[in-house]
């Protein structure tokens, strides 16, 4: 009996030891995997996957990035002429959270960000998980009573804004709010004592101009040059990668909007997992950004994903424009293109296209909305996405629960919304909560690390979208 344990032992540790370096194996040399074959009697998988989940913060990754690919092109905002290493975007976060620090905010207070595709935008964002605050993603959208009510709902401490966005003017929205900003000196900070909105207390503004009652990013970010003494170092030794680190309203279909609420340890994951599959995990991937920041395609599908593997964000423009996302891909010679299917109609239609030269593109990710396979078949042959995936997913599950494998044909890749994330478990329930078989119509529910943590002050919400087994409804 002691002879058959040994050697059981001895075979197990040779088992493992294959199994973990064929993981590795296939982790970066071969990312195109396919799905593996299933059998299911009932509408239910989960799938354990290969790579390990990570305790890791939004703030440890961008440090991670600036030591592990500190040459690599980050960020280009083609539009604003900036572009910055993974090195410089560490240390400008480094600035701007000590300055956050020094406006007093605190571990947990809510950040808002109120503007277009901008460098300040992702630079707020990088900066507020350092310094353990929840970024807030107000819609660039937003009119007067909308950003109301979200200033109040989470209880915005700061408010990061924009000038405007097309004929909206923030400073004018804010001020109709605040009329107490004409009293205050140009780009000297009010400290904002208001009953309408009680917990607000300084708005910075990304301008060039010097407006009454706010100081200026740029002003901020300088002051952020000055050492706190180490602050900044042990304020981010206390953030956890399960503290929230991203608000984003999400209406649905009725109702007012929700504030869902992700923790570090949802969109490092989810991004983690996506890497995997879509072949990020090897590197040197430069992605065209169409999608809007505000949104969790741009805030957690880019911004999150491309520090963990050195990858490089390219934004074309400050709202999406067809002819400046292709001709950003032929100057900066992206390999990659996110966008909606909307936005690729758009695309593969243009007049010009033609004249473009898109030899580097060859893959995407395409969310959003189901993909017509006219419009697949276009984006292949116009574009040369031969290797684009599918997503599927919603705010409160960070935002992925399925994408595509770029090895899948076109049948499956519109037919589908592609193959569940690892670590994530699916299940389709009847009208009784009860799982149905194979084929039959119900409700998604979702189950996984990236289960958001609920909706911000709303209990009554939360618990009619999230079980007490912490099953997301998707309605």
């Amino acid at each position: 009996m002691v002879v058959i344990k040994k050697n059981f032992g001895v075979c197990w540790q040779l088992f493992r030891n294959q199994l973990l370096q064929s993981r590795h194996a296939s982790s970066s040399t071969t990312p195109f995997r396919s799905a593996p074959k299933t059998h299911l009697r009932h509408s239910y998988i989960h799938c354990p996957g290969a790579t390990p989940l990570t305790s890791a913060t939004l703030g440890q990754v961008i440090d991670r990035a600036a030591y592990d690919y500190s040459s690599t092109e980050a960020l280009v905002f083609v539009h604003q002429d900036i572009r910055k290493t993974w090195l410089q975007v560490k240390q400008e976060a480094d600035r701007l959270a000590n300055s956050f620090l020094s406006l007093g905010l605190e571990r947990g207070d809510r950040l808002g960000i109120w503007a277009t595709n901008l460098y300040e935008w992702q630079l707020t964002q990088y900066a507020a998980a350092k310094a353990g605050l929840a970024l807030v993603n107000v819609n660039q959208a937003y009119q007067t009573n909308e950003l109301e009510y979200c200033l109040k709902k989470v209880g915005i401490r700061t408010l990061v804004a924009a000038d405007g966005f097309k004929t909206s003017d923030y400073y004018a929205m804010l001020s109709e709010l605040l009329p107490e900003l004409a009293n205050g000196e140009p780009n000297v900070p009010l400290q904002i004592r208001s009953e309408r909105l009680p917990q607000l207390r300084d708005i910075v503004m990304i301008t060039q101009e010097r407006k009454r009652g706010v100081l200026r990013f740029d002003d901020l970010l300088d002051a952020g040059k000055e050492s706190l003494s180490g602050e900044l170092e042990r304020r981010q030794a206390q953030v956890d990668c399960d503290d929230p680190c991203s608000i984003q309203f999400t209406s649905g279909t009725t109702g007012l909007p929700k504030g869902a609420t992700l923790t570090h340890h949802n969109v490092v994951n989810n991004m983690l997992m996506m890497a995997g599959r879509v072949g990020f995990d090897a590197g040197g991937a430069r992605i065209c950004m169409s999608v809007p920041l505000y949104h969790c395609f741009g805030c957690v599908g880019g911004s999150v994903m491309a520090p963990l593997h050195g990858n490089t964000l390219v934004f074309p423009s400050p709202v999406f424009n067809a002819t400046a996302s292709l001709q950003a891909t032929q100057d900066e010679r992206c390999t990659h293109m996110y966008g909606t299917p909307t936005m690729f109609v758009d695309m593969v239609n243009l007049p010009e296209l033609e004249r473009l030269d898109l030899s580097t593109l060859r893959s995407g990710l395409v969310a959003g909305a189901p993909v017509p396979f006219h419009l697949m078949e276009a984006m292949i042959s116009k574009l040369g996405m031969q290797n684009s995936v599918v997503a599927y997913g919603l705010t409160e599950t960070s935002p992925l629960l399925t994408v595509g494998f770029p090895s899948d044909d076109v049948e499956h890749r519109c037919g589908t919304v592609g193959y569940p994330l690892d670590h994530c478990e699916l299940k389709v329930v009847d009208e009784s909560g009860q799982i149905a078989p194979p084929n039959t119509p119900g409700e998604l529910c979702a189950r996984s690390y990236s289960t958001f943590l609920g909706y911000w002050d709303d209990a009554e919400k939360t618990r009619a979208s999230l079980t007490p087994q912490r099953w997301f409804l998707t309605g």
